[in-house]
C-alpha cells in the first residue's frame, strides 16, 4: 500500500503548528521505524519543504521535496485545496495522511485526519473546516479525550472512526496503541 503524509504546510520553528510539528514528526519517526522493521511492507511517503526535511526525512519513509514556499499564503491556500491530493493521485497513493487536519476539496482515495489542540486550547469549540474534514475522512486522530468528546457533539456519527492517542503528545510512548494506528492507516 502507498500512504503519502502531507507535510507541506508545516514549517519547523512555526509558533502558530509548533504542536502539530512535533507530532507529525514523532510519527513519521515510528512509522518509519515500524515500516523499516517490517522490511518495507508498505511505501510511505512524506510531502515536505526545506524546512522540515530534516526532521522528517527519516529511515523507513520517502521524503518528496515539494517546489514553493509554505509561507506564501496563496501558495499555501492552493496547495491545502488542491495541490496535495492532486500529486497523491499522480503518485498512486492509496491513502493519505493529513496531520493538520484538513482535507484538499478533491480526493477521491482514503483519507486520515488528526485533530490536534493544545491544552490551552481545551474550552475552545473545533473549528468547522475540521468538523468538515472529519466527516469527509475514513479515520480520525485525537490526542486529547475532551476533544474527542467536542468532535463526538459538533458531528456524532465521526464516534466510529475516532481514535484517541493519548500516549502519542507525551515522550513516553505505548507500542501496543501506536501499533493499533499502523493497523488504523494501512486497514482497508
Amino acid at each position: 500500500m502507498n500512504l503519502a503524509i502531507d507535510c507541506f504546510r508545516l514549517v519547523k520553528g512555526d509558533q502558530s503548528t509548533n504542536g502539530i510539528y512535533e507530532l507529525t514528526v514523532k510519527l513519521i519517526q515510528y512509522l518509519g521505524n515500524e515500516n523499516s522493521r517490517r522490511d518495507m511492507e508498505h511505501h510511505i511517503m512524506v510531502m515536505g519543504n526545506t524546512t522540515n526535511q530534516c526532521d522528517m526525512d527519516v529511515d523507513g519513509v520517502s521524503f518528496l521535496l515539494m517546489e514553493g514556499d509554505p509561507g506564501d499564503r496563496v501558495l499555501s491556500a492552493w496547495w491545502q485545496k488542491w495541490k496535495s491530493g492532486a500529486i497523491a493521485r499522480k503518485l498512486g497513493c492509496d491513502r493519505i495522511f493529513f496531520p493538520e487536519g484538513r482535507l484538499p476539496i478533491v480526493y477521491r482515495g482514503r483519507k486520515t485526519i488528526m485533530i490536534y489542540e493544545d491544552r490551552s486550547e481545551k474550552d475552545k469549540k473545533i473549528s468547522w473546516k475540521q468538523v468538515m474534514a472529519a466527516r469527509r475522512s475514513d479515520h480520525i486522530i485525537v490526542i486529547h479525550e475532551a476533544t474527542k468528546r467536542k468532535l463526538v457533539a459538533s458531528a456524532p456519527k465521526t464516534e466510529k472512526r475516532i481514535r484517541l492517542l493519548k500516549d502519542l503528545g507525551t515522550k513516553n510512548r505505548n507500542p501496543m496503541e501506536l501499533g493499533g494506528y499502523w493497523i488504523d492507516l494501512f486497514s482497508d
